[in-house]
């Protein structure tokens, strides 16, 4: 019973240790990824020779010579230069898989990297304005916010009347009659539609005039 207890806990140890490293391993290639995702630094000739050497010595076999593999490097050198380090090892492990002769070495490199790295560059050289930045929002200028604060009677200018609204004139209209006003009527219409002046004194009544 003790002995399987033991075994339990050292597996269930060997279990969280590897659960561990596989989170510590995903978290350390994201953060790679992360830094390389616009990188245009350019790998070294030294990076470079020591990078594709596997590769040559998978396909070259015995017949290419000493003097030709030195060839064969420095054109290499000259065919990726400027190709940024993590690209050039990401194209080197695909011509590793692929590249069966000499001759295709540098194209399987180029073939596995060579979006990414077109990409990078038009994101390196694309203008500022271009570059995921948020359309400007438009926003009202203090007066502006305090004529529509007097126009709606917002807050402190609840009780008074806009002055745009008295400067403006009663419009009437177009299929209302001119002789009959679209508002209270006042003591000049009176005068005007009826003949009464609803202000002056009403006569007495014709029993006691009499």
């Amino acid at each position: 019973m003790r002995n399987e207890i033991q075994r339990t806990a050292g597996h269930n140890q060997a279990t969280g240790s590897g659960q561990q490293l596989a989170q510590h391993s995903a978290s350390s290639v994201a953060a790679e990824v992360a830094r390389n995702l616009h990188n245009l630094t350019p790998a070294t000739a030294n990076d470079i020779t020591i990078a594709v050497a596997p590769c040559l010595a998978l396909v070259g076999g015995v017949g290419m010579n000493e003097e030709g593999r030195i060839e064969w490097l420095r054109a290499a050198t000259e065919a990726l230069r400027g190709m940024p380090t993590d690209l050039l090892r990401r194209g080197c492990d695909a011509a590793k898989r692929r590249a069966d002769h000499p001759s295709k070495i540098i194209p399987a490199i180029m073939d596995e990297v060579q979006d990414t790295w077109e990409w990078r560059k038009a994101q390196r050289s694309a203008p500022l304005d271009n570059r995921h930045i948020e359309p400007e929002k438009k926003v009202c200028t203090p007066e502006e916010a305090t004529e529509i604060l007097k126009r709606y009677r917002v807050g402190s200018y609840a009780k008074e009347q806009p002055a745009s609204y008295a400067s403006q004139p009663t419009q009437m209209p177009a299929t209302a009659d001119p002789d009959r006003p679209s508002r209270k009527p006042t003591r000049e219409d009176y005068i005007r539609l009826f003949g009464i002046d609803p202000e002056a004194p009403s006569a007495p009544p014709a029993a006691e005039a009499a």
